[in-house]
């Protein structure tokens, strides 16, 4: 734990963002062990690694993300997972879900049963991280 306004260690948590409640969401989205779940709202990847650690080796998590930089950071932690297939990045804004899930490159990595996508996940908070860094454009802290 971490002292009154201190930093608190919770677990997934990122260079840049703790996602507080992922244990809890976890427990509520997956369904299947091997299932294929979308985070829609990659970030810095806390969500998809707690998403993975429950998941079998048969299951998989497709993030989407519109920020080069988190994809980047995201697939640097989750490299692992990458490089098994476990785990696919896709650049792009999770309002446009619909047309990313019939992509080519994606439509491959859904299963041949016809069920798709097991579970999706929205975080749809500010990180800290896009309001302490002054050039993401949303700081009260400085002019941008």
């Amino acid at each position: 734990g971490g002292v009154a306004g201190g930093p608190i260690d919770l677990p997934y948590s990122a260079e840049y963002h703790t996602p507080v409640m992922a244990n809890e969401v976890c427990d509520a989205l997956i369904s299947d062990p091997t299932g294929v779940y979308i985070d829609g709202t990659l970030g810095g990847g806390g969500h998809s690694t707690a998403m993975l650690d429950r998941l079998e080796e048969a299951g998989m998590v497709l993030a989407v993300d519109r920020d080069p930089e988190a994809l980047a950071s995201a697939s640097n932690r989750l490299s692992k997972p990458l490089d098994e297939g476990r785990f696919r990045t896709v650049e792009a804004d999770f309002r446009t879900l619909e047309s990313v899930l019939k992509r080519p490159e994606v439509t491959s990595l859904l299963p041949p049963d016809g069920l798709g996508v097991h579970g999706i996940l929205l975080d749809l908070g500010v990180s800290s991280h896009q309001l302490d860094e002054r050039k993401r454009g949303f700081s009260f802290k400085a002019d941008a």
